[in-house]
């Protein structure tokens, strides 16, 4: 991993978890409330997910509204051999913590259905679609595995920056949203 890769993660670890929790609930819900004005998410059957943990953008309710409007939801695990699977979401009592502290099925059902859009963290992201998450290449791995039809980033306005340091491999989002602004790529 570059040296500006590592500082450019620490820099913006450190700005996420300096807002407090009143302005992250409060952002959180502005973007649900985006993410519900983007055609893509609304005609989607199945969309892909993060469970939100620390101080990532909230996808508890954002869930739960999908799954009010009968969508297909599958969220992310890591298998045994270090890749990001798919499974169904079954509810909120099925998930336990893994290692890292990210809420995850405790029986996994791996789902191969077609997933229509994709709802991803970030911790940082350009106006052109570029994202750095946190190092291990689960994001980029699973997007060029699965054809996704949509890709779409979530993060606060305090993570647009200007460039982000990109390999061949780094998958760009088709939309990134902010509580302020949703960014077409």
């Amino acid at each position: 991993m570059s040296k500006s890769k590592r500082q450019l993660r620490q820099t913006m670890r450190a700005c996420r978890n300096s807002m407090d929790q009143e302005s992250r609930k409060t952002h959180s819900s502005q973007i649900t409330e985006q993410i519900f004005a983007l055609p893509e998410v609304l005609a989607a059957k199945t969309l892909f997910v993060y469970v939100s943990f620390r101080s990532e953008v909230q996808t508890h309710g954002l869930i739960n509204r999908l799954l009010g409007l009968k969508k297909d939801i599958c969220i992310p695990f890591i298998d045994s051999s270090d890749r990001m699977q798919t499974a169904r979401f079954v509810g909120w009592d099925d998930l336990a913590t893994d290692t890292f502290g990210v809420l995850v099925p405790r029986c996994p059902q791996i789902e191969k259905k077609k997933i229509q859009a994709a709802i991803v963290p970030g911790l940082a992201f350009t106006q052109q679609g570029a994202r750095i998450g946190y190092g291990k290449g689960h994001y980029d791995r699973f997007f060029e595995e699965c054809a996704i039809e949509t890709k779409i980033g979530l993060a606060f306005d305090s993570q647009i920056i200007e460039q982000i340091p990109t390999e061949s491999f780094d998958q760009t989002m088709d939309y990134v949203v902010t509580e302020a602004q949703t960014l077409i790529v």
